[in-house]
């Protein structure tokens, strides 16, 4: 407050910003943890599919087996 009664506002304070340094810390370990789900699911959608595969054909399941076979040979 001024001599004449006038109220200025505070200045500005410089302070570090340490929520935004959080939040890309954060968002870096999201993309970590994104990442390894993702690799997860795709394996696992892979395997998936693979076995319905062999589930819905007998010509694919013995094409397997006989592959499977003369690697147990080796």
């Amino acid at each position: 407050m001024s001599r004449s009664g006038r109220y200025y506002p505070d200045p500005p304070m410089e302070k570090d910003d340490v929520r935004g340094k959080a939040k890309v810390l954060a968002k870096e370990d999201t993309d970590e943890e994104d990442d390894q789900v993702l690799r997860q699911l795709k394996r696992t959608q892979a395997s998936v599919m693979v076995w319905e595969l062999l589930l819905a054909s007998e010509k694919h399941r013995t094409a397997l087996t006989k592959a499977l076979s003369v690697l147990k040979g080796l």
